[in-house]
């Protein structure tokens, strides 16, 4: 299954909707490539849906989301860090990092 790219961001937001209802972890993969959308309501809807699905393999790719220039995507991405982490007080994205140095696996290479 695949989503076609639009530049209407109400279809990649209906398709979010869809995956979180469904729980259609067999999309996770696309949902953590929205995670680099232009869109700020895209980037946050991907992450609430990462979130329902529980895919913490996308834990590495939140951690740069805290540095988002939205604040909305800020919180959103430090919420569901703290969820999958259990680093409830954390903060800053070094102690993301260091917990992912030790726990995080070790994302496929490309060459």
């Amino acid at each position: 299954r695949h989503i076609p790219e639009t530049r209407d961001i109400r279809v990649h937001l209906m398709a979010l909707d869809a995956i979180q209802s469904m729980k259609l972890v067999e999309l996770r993969e696309q949902v953590q490539g929205w995670l680099g959308h232009r869109n700020f309501f895209v980037v946050r809807e991907s992450v609430r849906t990462i979130s329902d699905l529980h895919d913490r393999s996308a834990t590495p790719l939140l951690i740069p989301l805290l540095d988002h220039d939205q604040p909305m995507v800020q919180r959103e991405a430090l919420d569901t860090l703290r969820r999958f982490t259990g680093l409830k007080h954390a903060r800053k994205r070094s102690a993301f990092e260091k917990w992912c140095e030790d726990f995080c696996r070790p994302t496929k290479s490309t060459d």
